[in-house]
């Protein structure tokens, strides 16, 4: 989901729910088709702002080595850097790479946002082109559809001198090989990339050997802990579902799993076949997905953001069809005409003709994607966003909010009368507290209204007061408009669902699940005694088959589940003194992360999406943090809502209470199993994400006084969180190498490489000897 966050003169958070009048960087993005127009690049030029620099390596070209070694053909890079292969090996050599090293393609099928932001201050849009083996128009969007990465970056792309090879100065010699001599010093020189090993598991040859039977009609749906967001259907060698994957599904509960869809992908658009390009291919991969899940008991539900906007050039030659236009070039497909209606129920009704057995669909009908005509308006006269449409305007939110998501329930059920609808009430209430109880009222009886368990939760944390929008575990829901919107559902006889985070979430994207057993627990009971009886399991992250999930199943059998039967999942789980062990740990690793200072805006913009890759900067950049992209060194974007001194202070009451749990982990000397690992491994990640944190809070807190005050207390507090962060490094390149899902998520692929490792602890040297001379 989305939240805004923009920033006064001061560097300031201020958050903005879904007011659509600050959908900035949705215009920014959907700009990069308009500028096709305009030039003869796709791609949005870049800014005027300067890319940051890396004086950690004696020349730019020699970054470019650096973070792309083994990542992508020795080939390509002398390529983009107008070299031969043997003057980039040379280079590699001297700062200790290995010259004959062989990439790993499954960096460009798997990993090419990782690819593209270590690639975004560094290099020339043609160049990451190249790299990828990309066309630009594939750039763009990928840039725009693949989950708001655009936005993730920052909405721009910096402008920067093009590396290009050169022969090194001898003093640059010296400094490349001085990077050799750090690297073995530290010990790390031999740690090779481990990255996506993890999938091994998962693409094995698996025979049916668990079949889930449920015959409550109950949903437990899931995300894929590694599908590709953007276009999954396409290529079906990357397979968002493989077999071993949904047995791990069935045997934790889970019956149903979810994808993205955009339908005019998936069905032969009328108005444009172009855009439909691949559609037979699509659905050919999706009855065959659909098909082998069934053998596990789960179901297929598509994601439906619909219908999708236009840009204005279309509108010239369908005028009568053009709704609400938000100011960058695009404008809604207005649902109060009746071809655009009879196109929604078409599509739908074609696309669960043809995929038998679908499960059915969840509806995102305000924010995401511009949709409808009040998909990023509102019927609020007095409002800046107040609808333009001549039609719509004229109708209220309600109505064309729940006559789109009546269309595609009828549409679908009329090809399929199994198949499940499901309206999530995500941001309604921000365009009026009144209008998720209406929407219900006029939805379709048999379509599940689903509600976003946390929303607006009240809290209070080191005296700081504020609410939940969603994504988090360190506070249980369920919130006032979640319960509100059941109440509806209980009066007008909808199903009701919940939708929560049960593994992670974006405060802690970089480890498959957080052991806090407990507090997963706790929010699962809160929301079962609402009567709520079907669950939307995670969002992009989250998905992974972990033995909290396994615990949720078991708790969701019960009419009212108890805290008592965490313990009992523990104690069957795990051998008896394995699990004594467990259950101790995971209560202090709860009381631990409900030290976490949460706000959407500390999830979206703190460093640990990044991770222990996360650079220091000795002087200001002037950039703002970004969301789940770069956290720079805004720590006003960190902080969100909480004094920094607070906001320093709970990360470090949260690290020195999670090192507490995790020693009683280490000082289990029985046998252990691999489940025991498994926590063991998890509980270390988030230890290597929060003491990142604590160490880039503590250093950049003391680089702003610094530059004021020159206080040698302040250098100093700056070269202890150094030396922790050195450590915290050394500590994490050894636990990734172990243990490959560490750093990953689904919709941003590895938020390092060993490589971006090894160059944080440059980063972490240079910052040092620069200290020492200043």
């Amino acid at each position: 989901m989305i939240v805004l966050l923009c920033y006064n003169n001061l560097g300031y958070a201020v958050t903005t729910f879904m007011d659509v009048s600050n959908l900035h960087y949705i215009v920014r993005i959907n700009a990069m088709i308009t500028e096709k127009n305009k030039n003869l690049s796709p791609l949005i030029p870049p800014s005027s702002k300067k890319a940051i620099s890396i004086p950690h390596f004696p020349a730019s070209f020699m970054a470019v080595i650096w973070r792309f070694w083994g990542i992508v053909k020795t080939e390509k890079i002398a390529h983009i850097l107008s070299a031969s292969v043997e003057d980039i090996k040379r280079s590699a050599s001297l700062m200790g790479l290995d010259p004959e090293i062989k990439a790993c393609d499954i960096w460009l099928k798997r990993g090419y946002i990782t690819i593209i932001r270590n690639a975004w201050h560094l290099l020339e849009y043609d160049q990451i082109c190249t790299l990828l083996d990309w066309s630009e128009e594939k750039l763009a969007v990928v840039l725009k559809e693949d989950d708001f990465l655009w936005h993730k970056l920052g909405d721009m792309k910096p402008s920067l001198e093009r590396p290009v090879y050169r022969p090194l100065t001898d003093e640059e010699i010296m400094e490349a090989e001085e990077i050799s001599r750090l690297m073995k010093s530290y010990g790390v020189s031999d740690i090779k990339n481990n990255s996506f090993k993890f999938l091994d598991e998962f693409y094995k040859e698996s025979d049916v050997t668990f079949t889930l039977t449920d015959d409550s009609g109950d949903l437990k749906f899931i995300y894929s802990y590694f599908a590709l967001y953007g276009d999954p259907l396409l290529d079906p060698e990357i397979d968002p579902f493989p077999d071993a994957l949904l047995q791990k599904y069935a045997e934790n509960g889970i019956n149903g799993v979810w994808l993205q869809g955009v339908l005019y992908q998936l069905t032969p658009y009328p108005f444009d076949f172009s855009l439909s390009k691949g559609w037979e291919k699509r659905i050919e991969s999706l009855k065959k997905l659909v098909k082998r899940a069934a053998r596990y008991g789960i179901k297929i539900f598509i994601y439906l953001n619909e219908p999708r906007n236009m840009p204005l050039s279309f509108f010239e030659k369908y005028p009568q069809f053009k709704g609400h236009e938000r100011g960058d070039g695009f404008a809604s497909m207005c649902t109060s005409v009746k071809e655009v209606r009879d196109y929604l129920y078409n599509g739908v009704y074609d696309l669960f003709s043809r995929v038998q057995g679908l499960g059915g669909f969840f509806t995102i009908s305000y924010s995401e994607n511009q949709t409808h005509c009040y998909s990023h308006s509102t019927d609020n006269r007095n409002a800046g966003s107040f609808c333009n449409c001549p039609r719509c305007r004229e109708r209220s939110f309600e109505d064309v909010v729940s006559e789109v998501n009546n269309i595609m329930a009828r549409a679908a059920k009329a090809a399929n009368p199994s198949a499940r609808a499901i309206a999530w009430n995500w941001g309604w209430d921000t365009v009026g507290d009144d209008k998720p109880e209406k929407i219900i009222k006029l939805l379709d009886k048999d379509i599940i209204v689903q509600a976003t368990s946390e929303r607006k939760l009240q809290y209070e944390l080191a005296g700081v007061k504020s609410e939940v929008n969603d994504y988090t575990i360190s506070l249980q829901g369920p919130g006032p408009v979640a319960k509100e919107a059941w109440k509806v559902c209980a009066e007008t006889g909808h199903e009701s669902s919940a939708k929560l985070q049960l593994n992670t979430t974006w405060e802690m994207p970089g480890v498959p699940f957080v052991p806090v057993f407990d507090l997963v627990a706790q929010h699962i009971i809160n929301v079962k005694k609402e009567g709520v009886k079907h669950f939307h399991c995670s969002w992009t992250l989250g998905g992974y088959p972990s033995p909290v999930l396994g615990m949720v199943s078991e708790l969701l059998k019960k009419d009212s589940p108890s805290l008592d039967d965490v313990t009992e999942y523990i104690m069957t789980h795990y051998g008896k003194e394995e699990a004594e062990t467990v259950c101790r740990a995971q209560k202090m690793f709860c009381a631990a992360y409900r030290e976490y200072p949460f706000h959407i805006g500390v999830a979206y913009r703190a460093p640990q999406a990044s991770g222990p890759k996360s650079p220091f900067f000795t002087e200001p950049t002037g950039y703002d943090a970004t969301m789940v992209g770069f956290p720079y060194d805004c720590i006003n974007g960190w902080r969100s809502v909480y004094p920094v001194e607070i906001f320093e202070s709970q990360f470090r009451l949260l690290l020195e209470k999670w090192k507490e749990a995790l020693d009683v982990l280490y000082s289990y000397k029985g046998k252990r199993t691999e489940m025991f690992d498994d926590i063991l491994n998890t509980a270390e990640g988030v230890l290597v994400h929060v003491a990142t944190n604590y160490n880039l809070i503590r250093f950049t807190r003391s680089r702003n006084a610094y530059l004021i005050n020159k206080n040698e207390a302040d250098k100093n507090t700056m070269l202890s969180a150094l030396a922790g962060e050195e450590e915290n490094v050394k500590h994490a390149m050894a636990l990734f190498s172990r243990d490959s899902r560490l750093g990953f998520e689904a919709s941003n692929h590895y938020s390092h490489t060993m490589q971006d490792l090894k160059e944080k602890l440059l980063n972490i040297a240079w910052c040092k000897k620069y200290y020492e001379n200043n």
